[in-house]
């Protein structure tokens, strides 16, 4: 089963698989490296070329950033056996606006239904909050989920990350 803050949430396989989905601890910065830089690399690499994967995954988060990330926005992991499989982070800016800063989740967990239900948890605190709109800066990857979702395409754009030019699109959800 699957463990969300608290309550049990059943994942139907081939084999009985125990996940938990629980607020980000500052200890667990290592993990969400890892985990990121893996759904890259196992996942992103379809939609992009090698020297932009390479470029991307070479994930190095500053402690600073890290802690400040942590306190100011809403932050999850999803872990099995004390590894982390992913993480969904959300943070609402001075305007009111609600922003999905980024879900990421490895190869091992893809397709069982729990990058939705740590986003959906993500979500809660940005409904709760009476955000007007939801932003997402979303790879090509991610862009069909997003839709699935409700998120509309604003844009495409390129983005900057180490050097390299990444294709993504800016996405919205109108709540209001």
């Amino acid at each position: 089963g699957v463990n969300v803050c608290g309550i049990e949430v059943r994942v139907c396989g081939f084999f009985e698989m125990n996940f938990n989905i629980r607020k980000t601890k500052l200890e667990d910065m290592a993990g969400v490296m890892d985990a990121h830089r893996r759904s890259i690399l196992e996942l992103c690499s379809k939609d992009y070329r090698p020297e932009q994967i390479q470029a991307w995954a070479n994930v190095n988060y500053s402690k600073d950033i890290w802690q400040r990330n942590i306190e100011l926005e809403f932050h999850y992991v999803i872990e099995r056996e004390k590894q982390i499989e992913g993480f969904c982070h959300s943070r609402i800016h001075d305007d009111g606006t609600g922003e999905i800063k980024g879900l990421y989740f490895t190869k091992k967990i893809s397709g069982l239904g729990l990058g939705r239900k740590v986003f959906e948890l993500c979500m809660r605190h940005i409904y709760e909050r009476n955000c007007p709109t939801v932003l997402i800066t979303a790879t090509k990857t991610a862009k069909g989920f997003y839709e699935k979702m409700g998120f509309r395409i604003v844009q495409e754009a390129v983005i900057p990350i180490r050097g390299i030019e990444v294709e993504c699109f800016r996405m919205e959800m109108v709540l209001k």
